[in-house]
């Protein structure tokens, strides 16, 4: 007897993520552009965070401001369904800078309002332990721009081998704001990694860990004050803090030792994918429905009227440069890549359709002999190209997503790389932009490994076969026998609800009467034909208006007939 099959590991997906308390120290030399740096990250963060789809990222928040009294401007609670209450304590944040701060001439100010947000927290607890499922832990991060950052994370952690409870505290991270990367200053992109990092004219990291305290829970983080700085820090709450499973497993084949050789990793998103968030999800992608969008049902009836027709507007893309390839790192292109070719729109000119042709061929030489592609934005100036006439010149695709056309007010403007080809043809992908753009370390180098690792692993690689190309044909996933067997259970599912009959034929509908339904030529009521469920019925037909011709089947000839 076969033993029973193990079911598939499984891993909750931002389960575990704090509740994070900011405590904002406004003792100079904290100015009002540093709070406005503040304020701004802060509402990027949380307009994401609202708008995304799936478990809340950042599901609980806290906000204080520290100045000659604490004010407790957004008690700690639920983030989601909450926005306007978290735009009205950032407005109050920026009017604190104001009008809310005198010279505190407490010295262990700092220390109260880390003491209280445990205290709130500590009080909370048990409702945020009911609405997940998991006990929470509590963040605390305090932002000052004071010089002795380094001395308050000393008196902070002092208090807590004292007398603070950290039962549930996850870190304290002090965080001194420093300008160390002006306004101006592009971000650029590791080749590599993709990973953001500061630009060869500036002498600070735009985010550094410069200690962590004996108790392990503090820690000393100097942060860059300009506007990517603080949004690139603030992103990090969106990553899954979650270590109680592994991600992902990477199982190479048995070598002739019979020793399974397997990896375990962990998995972090490099942007937020569009897809996930609220937004017209077409800004994103050409005529392509993302990932997760729901398709609308269209029925075969439906498909043969023309007012059923779902047609997509012609976007008008405006480049911006030209980009290495070389420069350009994969892991910022997302989505369906999309093969361009010079249009055959029989409706324009034969001599306009040459023109543009060459023009087409000569662009996509020219990239690739100098290793160019060209960056592209969509153009919300530009009205769509029309698409009002019937018949061609537009792809109507009834299974598309139907879009309006992208405004300048309300609609977000999707990027995109075109890539020459050797042929006569170029590649269009959708690229990364910096709202959707979330930290990562992946830059950083670490030890070299151990050489016996080294030579263990080459010893299993040089077990695989190595092909010079990827070939999509020569591999197959199973899709269309998982298809067939969903589209078979859907089958099944509605043949057992049909009533059948002792011989196990299928029972006509009947009426009032408990008849079989008769045809127009019948008893039954004047023109009306009682159809039967076992009658096939022509497309388009409906229960009122035109009746098609009556469809003879099996039991119109032979009405007595059994099996």
């Amino acid at each position: 007897m076969s033993l029973p099959k193990p079911p598939n590991p499984s891993r909750a997906v931002f389960a575990r993520q704090p509740a994070r308390v900011l405590l904002v120290d406004f003792t100079p030399p904290f100015s009002s552009a540093t709070c406005q740096s503040v304020c701004n990250g802060l509402d990027n963060l949380f307009t994401l965070v609202c708008n995304m789809t799936g478990p809340c990222r950042v599901p609980y928040f806290g906000l204080f401001a520290l100045g000659s009294f604490s004010e407790n401007l957004f008690p700690l609670q639920h983030v989601q369904g909450n926005y306007p209450r978290i735009q009205n304590a950032l407005g109050e944040l920026r009017a604190f800078q104001r009008d809310g701060f005198l010279m505190n001439e407490r010295k262990d100010y700092l220390l109260q309002a880390v003491q209280d947000a445990i205290h709130q927290f500590k009080k909370q607890s048990q409702t945020l332990r009911q609405t997940t499922g998991f006990t929470s832990q509590l963040e605390v991060l305090l932002m000052t721009c004071q010089k002795n950052a380094s001395t308050i994370a000393k008196q902070i952690e002092d208090a807590i081998v004292g007398s603070l409870d950290v039962e549930n505290l996850r870190r304290i991270q002090v965080i001194s704001l420093i300008h160390g990367n002006p306004l101006g200053i592009p971000m650029e992109l590791s080749p590599s990694t993709g990973s953001p990092h500061s630009g060869a004219g500036s002498q600070q990291s735009v985010t550094s860990i410069e200690s962590v305290l004996e108790s392990g829970i503090v820690e000393m983080i100097s942060l860059d004050t300009d506007e990517l700085g603080l949004q690139n820090f603030l992103n990090g709450w969106l990553q899954d803090c979650g270590t109680d499973r592994e991600c992902l497993y990477i199982r190479f084949p048995r070598g002739d030792t019979g020793q399974e050789f397997k990896l375990t990793c962990d998995i972090l998103e490099q942007f937020i994918d569009p897809a996930q968030l609220n937004i017209a999800q077409s800004e994103f992608a050409l005529n392509i429905p993302c990932p997760g969008s729901k398709r609308p049902m269209v029925s075969a009836g439906s498909l043969m009227k023309p007012s059923s027709t779902l047609t997509v507007p012609i976007p008008t893309l405006k480049v911006i440069k030209l980009v290495k390839i070389s420069g350009i790192c994969e892991s910022v292109v997302f989505g369906v890549p999309l093969i361009l070719k010079p249009t055959a729109c029989w409706k324009l000119p034969w001599n306009e359709l040459e023109k543009n042709q060459q023009h087409f061929q000569a662009l996509c030489y020219l990239l690739q002999s100098k290793d160019l592609a060209v960056l592209v934005q969509r153009d919300v100036t530009s009205p769509p190209a029309d698409s009002s006439f019937s018949g061609g010149g537009v792809y109507q695709n009834p299974l598309s997503i139907p879009t309006q056309a992208p405004s300048s007010s309300s609609s977000s403007i999707g990027h995109f790389l075109i890539l020459p080809s050797p042929g006569t043809t170029m590649l269009i992908k959708s690229v990364a932009i910096k709202e959707l753009m979330l930290p990562s370390d992946a830059h950083e180098k670490g030890d070299a490994p151990l050489s016996e690792t080294i030579k263990a692993v080459q010893k299993v690689l040089d077990q695989l076969e190595v092909t010079d190309i990827y070939n999509p044909l020569s591999m197959n996933s199973g899709l269309q026998s998982s298809l067939r067997r969903a589209l078979c259970k859907g089958s099944v599912r509605k043949t057992a609800k049909r009533p059948r009959t002792q011989s196990g034929r299928i029972q006509a509908t009947r009426g009032h009467n408990g008849v079989r339904g008769q045809s127009s030529r019948g008893h039954g009521s004047k023109g009306q034909a009682v159809r039967g469920r076992g009658i096939p019925q022509p497309l388009g037909s409906t229960s009122t208006g035109y009746q098609p011709p009556l469809v003879k089947t099996f039991e119109n000839f032979f009405p007595d007939f059994e099996d």
